[in-house]
């Protein structure tokens, strides 16, 4: 595991490269090049060449525009000489050297930090303050994915309600792959709150297909109670998914009489996967 040090004794980062997926970003490479070895060092680690003996890693960030529109939804229309902006980057970290003891085989190899900046900025403005804004934030992604690995069961469903939400995010992540019983409270709170947390609905409702609660189902149908169809669809699928027969007559019901036309759609898709399975399982073999 990456713990902190010195440069010295640091694992080294071999190979750092930069680059840009989208050629209209303009942007300062030695400024964003900076940033990325700031945010390695923040990992504990050092770009640098490697001595006899080390662990060898090494990292490629890749930054890419995301959007580019007159504005956000909910801040109205802008002046024209105001755009919204957002950059999206990448820290992708690999081990070139694989450990030698089969335990450390099974070690995640790989870690990736992914993160995104939008604010409203000139027309003519570059990209530079974006950019750098999203290597150093993808880089903080990194590093509370790698401490909340070595967290406690307890911190991970504490974290799920975190006002951080890269540190919330991760945390779902680890109660999912966790299968963390006493995580359910707190995802079905994240799954219904209409707040400023939506996107975190997502992974919350994958975390909670993984527990195999009974109690979900319900829970689920409950969270689409006056809410979009950019909610109420996942729910949709994930109610399939852990099926049975309160999820069998509730699709039903939202295929039949749901009044977004593409709600009903999903939910009848469903409904349609879900007796199938059903019926492959009571068939005898």
């Amino acid at each position: 595991m990456l713990t902190p040090g010195c440069a010295e004794k640091a694992d080294p980062v071999i190979a750092l490269e930069v680059r840009a997926s989208d050629p209209t970003l303009k942007f300062d490479a030695a400024a964003a090049d900076a940033m990325a070895r700031a945010a390695i060092e923040k990992l504990g680690l050092a770009v640098r060449p490697a001595k006899p003996g080390e662990r060898r890693w090494q990292a490629v960030v890749e930054v890419a525009r995301r959007s580019g529109k007159g504005a956000r939804p909910e801040e109205g229309k802008l002046p024209a000489d105001r755009i919204w902006r957002e950059v999206a980057a990448t820290l992708d970290l690999r081990a070139v050297d694989k450990p030698a003891d089969p335990a450390g085989r099974m070690a995640a190899m790989r870690y990736r930090g992914e993160a995104f900046i939008g604010e409203n900025v000139g027309v003519f403005d570059d990209d530079r303050a974006l950019v750098e804004r999203a290597i150093a934030r993808s880089g903080d992604d990194l590093v509370a994915l790698l401490a909340l690995e070595k967290a406690s069961d307890a911190v991970i469903v504490a974290a799920i309600d975190d006002p951080d939400l890269v540190r919330a995010s991760r945390a779902i992540e680890q109660a999912r792959e966790r299968r963390l019983a006493a995580a359910y409270a707190p995802l079905v709170a994240v799954v219904a709150d209409p707040g400023p947390r939506t996107h975190l609905i997502a992974p919350a409702i994958g975390a909670l297909v993984a527990l195999e609660d009974p109690r979900a189902t319900t829970a689920l149908i409950d969270a689409t109670k006056n809410r979009p169809p950019i909610v109420v669809l996942p729910i949709i699928f994930a109610v399939a998914e852990i099926g049975g027969r309160e999820a069998e007559a509730w699709l039903f019901t939202v295929g039949s009489g749901h009044p977004d036309r593409e709600v009903r759609d999903a939910a009848k898709q469903a409904l349609e996967e879900l007796e199938r399975r059903r019926r492959n399982k009571e068939e005898p073999r």
